[in-house]
């Protein structure tokens, strides 16, 4: 099973890490861009309910990241073909899309769910090692990402011999395109993006010749 990480080349070091170092970087949770992210509606505990959104909101949302503190996510996806996903995190098709087998790893990867709401939480059925799975809960906002993520306590997760195709933004700058010819392995091809018109879809197009 594969999946794509979308990146910017505006700071093409990042990039460059994952290609020539074998590894994906994973932030802590409240650094990603959703403001809602790992908040849920209820907090339960020694027989006490509590709303995680009472009046004293502030101090509810806290209590929801601190209880995530540990945890590192890094988010990929099952989709390459979506534009939105090129416009946001491939820096407006100017980036590329990264390649990564999973098989005999999708342990290490968590499907993310979608919904209309927030979702709700007993945590007195939650041993600490569970809570990863409120991680996995997105609202409906976000549906279009089909968003895969591994969630561990590292900053960095190995993807040594994985990375099988990198995929080029319709907008690639020549210079950071010689820069990639030059990091990329030979074992790794590299292909081109096209526009598909009838179905508003970015296909794979063709490898590039190195």
């Amino acid at each position: 099973m594969n999946f794509y990480k979308f990146k910017s080349l505006e700071c093409i070091e990042h990039a460059s890490d994952i290609i020539i170092n074998e590894q994906l970087y994973c932030a802590d949770y409240d650094k990603l861009n959703d403001p809602f992210e790992g908040l849920f509606f209820y907090i339960i505990r020694h027989g006490a309910f509590s709303p995680a959104f009472s009046n004293d909101f502030d101090s509810q949302v806290k209590e929801c990241k601190n209880i995530l503190v540990p945890f590192k996510i890094c988010s990929l996806s099952k989709e390459l073909s979506d534009v939105r996903m090129w416009s946001f995190y491939a820096n407006d098709h100017k980036g590329i899309a990264i390649e990564i087998d999973f098989t005999d790893f999708e342990k290490d990867i968590k499907e993310i769910h979608y919904s209309e709401a927030l979702p709700e939480y007993n945590l007195t059925t939650h041993e600490p090692h569970d809570l990863a799975e409120i991680l996995t809960k997105k609202t409906n906002h976000w549906s279009y990402e089909s968003e895969y993520r591994i969630i561990h306590e590292n900053t960095y997760y190995s993807i040594k011999g994985r990375i099988k195709k990198i995929y080029l933004g319709q907008r690639i700058l020549d210079i950071h395109l010689e820069i990639l010819k030059k990091i990329i392995p030979s074992a790794i091809p590299i292909y081109t993006t096209k526009l598909d018109t009838s179905e508003i879809k970015i296909k794979p197009d063709k490898p590039l010749d190195k």
